[in-house]
């Protein structure tokens, strides 16, 4: 055990330490940052803020005065002037005064519609600014309770008629987090993994195998190699979880989409109980791959065995959406490579049974287990046979057995 932590211990520190490391974990945190701070910088570049005006003749709305605008942290609102009539209004449109006006007609309590004047057409946020201001004024005599199911609209939830689906109209946020959870372990899955088997196949190649095997079993440098991996890569995937996070916390305040996010315990532990023995499966396998292998072109396009199945399930992801407690979705469930992305798309659109989720994590440990006890056998077999291919029947089969 002390070997196994020792070869934990340089694999982690070797590769989270490594610049190459590092600049793909503040790079994703940063891309979407310039991202976020460019379009919100363009989008309020985009919105001429000069004032409004408006002509009021509408004995409804005879008493109207608009409120002050508010100026808060990307919410920044405009003036509405009054003019006692459309030809003030006018000269002030065409001396660039004002960017527009509205005219409320006389008989605005039976149409209940306004006219817009403008040379360039105002922003949405304007238009929905004055559309509020008239809707407060008509409601302001109402009680508290009823001015707020008025302003805020009933809400439509969806249910499957066995009760394993809920949809509503602002739960798609919490799709887009699930959903970009297997998107996440996919990235980070194949970055630390393939550090893992650049190591191995540079190692055979320069014949550090040979110096290693004499102080630790390949049992131990391979649960050592694998075990040191999958924490580079929950290192990895923890910066930019934590980062994801903040940005929630600081942008829920400012974007009301952001407070409809709600993601459950039982989805966490269920995504958590898939992913990491798919992610040391993963490593195992690509460690494997690094062994057999002869140098490193070889070994990368080789790895397309692994990469192809593990994202398959988006290109099918259709039928699973539609069905995600159908056949299809459950035979990937229970697939060791398809598991992981295709249980992310299940917990997104329902409730996965327990018993699967068990069942399937069961098996991926199982998986994960016997593909390091493969990844051992290629690296005692890689040890004898230097400069030469591994193939599977050698690996799995009686000669594999008599090289070892």
């Amino acid at each position: 055990m002390h070997k196994i932590w020792l070869i934990f211990k340089h694999e982690y520190t070797r590769h989270v330490l490594r610049k190459r490391f590092i600049v793909t974990v503040i790079s994703m945190p940063l891309f979407i940052g310039v991202m976020m701070v460019a379009s919100i910088a363009s989008s309020m570049m985009s919105i001429n803020h000069s004032p409004v005006g408006f002509v009021n003749q509408s004995t409804l709305l005879n008493r109207f005065t608009p409120d002050p605008p508010k100026n808060e942290f990307l919410q920044t609102e405009v003036e509405f002037i009054k003019f006692d009539s459309e030809s003030d209004a006018e000269t002030a449109l065409e001396n660039k005064s004002i960017q527009a006006y509205y005219v409320l007609e006389a008989d605005y309590k039976q149409t209940a519609k306004a006219k817009l004047v403008y040379y360039k057409f105002p922003a949405n946020s304007i238009q929905e600014q004055f559309t509020d201001q008239i809707k407060h004024y008509l409601i302001k005599s109402q009680s508290p309770e009823v001015v707020t199911r008025l302003t805020e609209g009933f809400h439509l939830t969806l249910f499957s008629a066995d009760g394993s689906r809920k949809v509503g109209e602002n739960d798609w946020i919490n799709y887009v987090v699930l959903f970009g959870a297997g998107i996440l372990f996919i990235i980070v899955l194949f970055t630390s993994s393939g550090y893992l088997m650049s190591a191995l196949v540079e190692e055979k190649e320069n014949r550090t195998m040979e110096i290693l095997i004499t102080s630790v079993s390949p049992d131990q440098l391979m649960a050592g190699k694998v075990l040191g991996n999958l924490s580079v890569g929950l290192t990895q995937m923890s910066v930019w979880i934590v980062t994801l996070i903040l940005g929630y916390l600081i942008g829920k305040k400012e974007f009301i989409w952001l407070q409809s996010l709600q993601i459950s315990l039982g989805e966490i532990l269920t995504l958590a109980a898939i992913m990491i023995p798919g992610f040391i499966l993963v490593a195992a396998l690509m460690a494997m791959l690094g062994t057999t292998v002869t140098e490193a072109r070889e070994a990368q396009q080789m790895a397309g065995l692994i990469t192809l199945p593990t994202v398959a399930p988006y290109w099918i992801s259709t039928p699973i959406i539609m069905n995600p407690n159908g056949g299809l979705a459950v035979a990937l469930s229970f697939f060791p490579l398809t598991a992981p992305v295709t249980m992310s798309m299940r917990t997104a659109m329902s409730v996965v049974p327990f018993w699967q989720v068990i069942l399937s994590s069961t098996i991926l440990f199982l998986t994960a287990a016997g593909a390091i006890w493969l990844s051992a056998r290629a690296y005692r077999l890689g040890m004898v046979r230097y400069g030469k291919k591994v193939s599977l029947k050698e690996l799995i089969g009686k000669q594999g057995v008599r090289h070892a």
